[in-house]
C-alpha cells in the first residue's frame, strides 16, 4: 500500500437512528470503514455518547483503528438543526492541528480504491454542484453576507459549490482554520435571517463558502468527478447510474463509470428507503461488494447482516408513518421559498 493517509468519519447527532431501514446505513458505514483501511490507511470515528450503544450493538467499532466520542456543549449547538454537518467541518479543524494529510468522510459513502483518487491535491472534494438560488436554496454570497452584517471574506463570488461528502485536505491548516472562523461568524450571526429552505445554510457554510475562500486564498481545490450534480427534488433520485438526468460530466462516460463504480453513495437514496426497488438497488451494490472483497463478513457481523439481507428479501413498499403526508408520494420539482430576513 502506497503512503497511509488518515481517514475519519464523523458520526454526530442526538437523533439516533432506530428506524426499519437504519441497517442500511449501518452496513454502507461499515464498507466505508474496511475499504478505506484495505486502500488507504487507518479510519477513525468521531461519535457522539448518544451513539455508543447502537455501534457497539452491532459491532462497528471492530471496524476503527479507534473510536472517540466528542462531549462538547458547542458542537450541540451549532450543530443542529440548521448547521447538521458542522461536527464533520470541527473534527477536519481539530484533526489539521496534528497531521498534515487526512480525509474527513462521510458515513454514507465509501471509496474501494485509490483510483483517480489525487493524493497531492491540497484539498480534494466529491464532485462540483450547479448553483441556481432560484430552484434550489444556494445564496449568493453577497446577498448572505449583508444579511449576517459581516464583512465577506470572498472579493468575487463565483457560482460554484462543491459536494464534501469526501474532504481530502493536504497541508492546507492555516486555510481550514480561516475557512471555520468564517463559518462560525456566519453561524452566530444566523439569527438575523430566517433558516433557508432544504438545509440551505449547512450547503452554504459547506458547499459554496470552502470552495470560494480556496480560489480567493490560492487553495488547490479538486474533485473527484469531474462532474456537477444539479440539485433539487427529483423522482427516483439515484447516485448508482451516470447517465441519469442530474448530471453533467467534463470527461469522457468511460472515466465516469470507472469513478462510479470505484465510489459508492447512498445519499440520493436513503430518503426513498419504504420503496422495496430503492432497497434492493442499495443493499444489493453494498451486499455484492462485500461478499466480494471481504468473504465471510456475516461472521463478523452476524446482526447486521442479518438485518440487511432480511431488508433485501423485503418486497414491500412500506409507509413510514402513520399520517397522509408520511406516505410515499411522487416529489415534484419547485422553486424554493425566497430569502428574507427575519422581523423582529
Amino acid at each position: 500500500m502506497s503512503e497511509p493517509i488518515l481517514g475519519v468519519h464523523a458520526f454526530y447527532t442526538t437523533d439516533v437512528n432506530e428506524g426499519k431501514f437504519k441497517s442500511v446505513e449501518l452496513l454502507c458505514q461499515l464498507a466505508s470503514a474496511l475499504y478505506w483501511r484495505k486502500s488507504f490507511g487507518p479510519i477513525g470515528l468521531y461519535i457522539s455518547p448518544e451513539r455508543e450503544a447502537q455501534i457497539f450493538h452491532y459491532g462497528l467499532h471492530n471496524a476503527y483503528t479507534f473510536v472517540d466520542t466528542m462531549k462538547h456543549e458547542y458542537v450541540s449547538m451549532h450543530g443542529s438543526p440548521r448547521f447538521w454537518a458542522y461536527p464533520k467541518m470541527l473534527i477536519a479543524k481539530r484533526l489539521s492541528l496534528d497531521f498534515s494529510k487526512f480525509c474527513v468522510l462521510d458515513a454514507d459513502l465509501y471509496i474501494k480504491t485509490r483510483n483517480n483518487f489525487d493524493v497531492d491535491s491540497q484539498m480534494l472534494t466529491f464532485h462540483h454542484e450547479e448553483v441556481d438560488s432560484e430552484e434550489y436554496p444556494y445564496v449568493s454570497g453577497p446577498r448572505l453576507y449583508e444579511f449576517a452584517e459581516i464583512e465577506s471574506p470572498v472579493t468575487k463570488w463565483e457560482a460554484k459549490a462543491t459536494n464534501t461528502a469526501i474532504l481530502y485536505c493536504n497541508g492546507v491548516a492555516p486555510f481550514i482554520h480561516e475557512w471555520m472562523y468564517h463559518v462560525d461568524q456566519i453561524i452566530e450571526n444566523s439569527n438575523k435571517w430566517e433558516t433557508l429552505t432544504g438545509s440551505g445554510d449547512q450547503i452554504f457554510v459547506e458547499q459554496y463558502l470552502l470552495p470560494n475562500l480556496a480560489k480567493e486564498r490560492g487553495v488547490n481545490l479538486n474533485t473527484y468527478l469531474n462532474s456537477s450534480w444539479i440539485p433539487g427534488p427529483k423522482h427516483n433520485v439515484t447516485h448508482i447510474d451516470p447517465t441519469m438526468y442530474g448530471w453533467i460530466h467534463a470527461e469522457p462516460i468511460e472515466t465516469v463509470q470507472e469513478k462510479f463504480n470505484n465510489v459508492f453513495h447512498i445519499w440520493g437514496l436513503k430518503h426513498n428507503l419504504n420503496y422495496a426497488i430503492v432497497r434492493q438497488e442499495v443493499l444489493g451494490r453494498i451486499l455484492n461488494d462485500l461478499d466480494q472483497d471481504f468473504p465471510d463478513l456475516d461472521k463478523s457481523y452476524p446482526v447486521l447482516f442479518e438485518e440487511a439481507r432480511e431488508l433485501y428479501k423485503d418486497q414491500t413498499d412500506h409507509y413510514v408513518g402513520i399520517l397522509d403526508s408520511d406516505k410515499p408520494k411522487e416529489r415534484k420539482n419547485g422553486k424554493s421559498k425566497k430569502l428574507r430576513p427575519t422581523t423582529n
